[in-house]
C-alpha cells in the first residue's frame, strides 16, 4: 500500500496531522514555497500534539484519584504516540521527494536530521 493511503486512512479527526498530498502537489507546483509551508504545517501539528498532550495530562490525576480502569487513558496515549510516528516518518519521506528535486538544497540539516 501506498504510504499516502495508509497515511489518509490512520488519521483521526481529533489529531493534527500533515497535509502530505497538499505538500506532495506544492512540492510539483511551486517548490520555492515548500520550505515554509512544510515548516508551518510541522508547527501546527506541534501545536496539535501539545494541546493533546496537555489534555491527557490534565485528565491522568483524575483517573488516579478516581481508580477508574486506565485502559481508555492508554488507549489514547497510544493513539497519539502512532499520530506522532505517522508524522515523523510524513516528514522524512517528505524531505526525501525535496531532496530529489535537482538544484534545490536540502533542507534535512536546518530541520536538524
Amino acid at each position: 500500500m501506498k504510504f499516502g493511503k495508509l497515511f489518509r486512512q490512520e488519521q483521526r479527526d481529533d489529531w493534527t496531522f500533515l497535509e502530505y498530498k497538499r505538500l506532495k502537489k506544492l512540492l510539483r507546483e511551486r517548490p520555492d514555497d515548500f520550505p515554509a509551508e512544510l515548516s508551518a504545517q510541522i508547527g501546527a501539528v506541534n501545536a496539535g500534539f501539545m494541546r493533546a498532550e496537555a489534555r491527557l495530562l490534565c485528565a491522568l490525576p483524575s483517573l488516579a484519584a478516581a481508580g477508574r480502569d486506565a485502559s481508555i487513558f492508554l488507549l489514547e496515549v497510544r493513539e497519539l504516540y502512532r499520530s506522532t510516528v505517522l508524522n515523523y516518518i510524513a516528514c522524512l519521506k517528505i524531505l526525501k521527494k525535496h531532496e530529489k528535486i535537482p538544484g534545490v538544497r536540502p533542507l534535512r540539516p536546518q530541520v536538524g536530521w
